[in-house]
């Protein structure tokens, strides 16, 4: 099998999906946009953008395209290195393929109406500022590479419990969300006095380029970065990963 039927494999599987995806999120735009005007009148209404709803959606996407793909590809004596070419290509058209869509929406709504997306949202201060198509192009590659980030993310995680044995899939289902639900804000609230959150949000501030001013560039290094490592973790685990049901 080569790398072209491979990719083509992948992304007939989740074409479906994202088409049903994109039509709710349409019928769903127009009726808020709809339900706004008529409550205030206004044909100008704020809007805000859809990139939690697609982020979660190829987060869950992930979480689907590991265990049955790898047995069916792995069954076909594909080598689990091409195997992970073909997902890897795959997964940057799909989020090429929907970030372009978001950005393309979001420009051409903003035109007719008062809406934002949550990139502009964010980076407002830098927007002002920059050139309409440096605008557009860096708005583009925020999302591909954020999006490319969630979708990785979904199959590292499901790659990973694949790897598992029953026990240890129950503690950490079990485990994780204890630490962060229950013992990490105790711990916060009993012995670190909040430093360890307020840690944690200054170095999301800084990944996202909004620590010292507004700058999406440090944003589009952090999460390429951050793609290029679950990737490299993703494919380990593919390759060592068995056989089995």
């Amino acid at each position: 099998m080569r790398i072209k039927a491979i990719v083509k494999y992948y992304l007939t599987e989740i074409k479906t999906a994202v088409v049903m995806f994109y039509l709710i999120m349409a019928a769903v735009t127009i009726l808020i946009s709809y339900s706004i005007n008529v409550t205030t009148g206004d044909g100008d209404s704020f809007v805000g953008g859809g990139k939690m709803a697609s982020l979660i959606f190829l987060f869950v996407a992930g979480l689907s395209s590991f265990k049955q793909n790898f047995l069916f590809l792995s069954t076909n004596n594909v080598p689990r290195r091409l195997q992970f070419k073909g997902f890897l290509l795959s997964a940057l058209i799909l989020c090429g393929a929907m970030a372009f869509i978001d950005t393309s929406y979001s420009n051409i709504v903003a035109q007719f109406m008062d809406y934002r997306s949550a990139f502009y949202q964010v980076y407002g201060e830098w927007t002002l500022q920059a050139f309409v198509l440096l605008k557009i192009a860096v708005n583009f590659f925020f999302n591909l590479v954020f999006y490319l980030l969630s979708y990785l993310g979904g199959y590292f995680i499901t790659s990973l419990y694949f790897r598992m044995n029953k026990m240890l899939k129950i503690i950490v289902s079990i485990g994780v969300p204890a630490i962060f639900a229950i013992i990490l804000p105790a711990l916060e609230s009993a012995v670190t006095k909040g430093r360890i959150f307020r840690f944690i949000g200054d170095v999301l501030l800084v990944l996202g380029g909004l620590k010292d001013g507004v700058n999406p560039y440090i944003a589009l290094l952090s999460f390429t970065a951050g793609a290029a490592a679950v990737a490299g973790l993703c494919f380990l685990l593919l390759r060592r990963a068995a056989v089995r049901k």
